[in-house]
């Protein structure tokens, strides 16, 4: 679940982005990664900030571990997250 009613990847990914999973930014699937661990407290919609203290965390997991480098991981926490009135369009 990831809140506002959606679940599974895809339904968030349309729901807070208004496009299909396989469009996601790094920056995205990090938002999206996070929310799903407390979709009602790193809700990006009514917590913006919580949300946006989850996403550094997930961006720099994913440096710590390799998944990106240190260059790729500030890139994306500059990268604009794009986000949705949170109601999931058809895409």
């Amino acid at each position: 679940y990831y809140g506002h009613g959606f679940y599974g990847l895809e339904q968030a990914s349309c729901g807070y982005f208004g496009h299909p999973a396989s469009d996601l930014t790094v920056v995205q699937g990090a938002m999206l990664a996070g929310v799903v661990n407390a979709p009602s407290v790193d809700d990006p919609i009514s917590d913006p900030a919580n949300a946006r203290a989850r996403l550094e965390h997930v961006i720099a997991r994913m440096v710590a571990v390799g998944d990106l480098t240190g260059a790729q991981g500030r890139q994306a926490l500059r990268t604009p997250l794009g986000l949705t009135a949170g109601t999931s369009p058809n895409c």
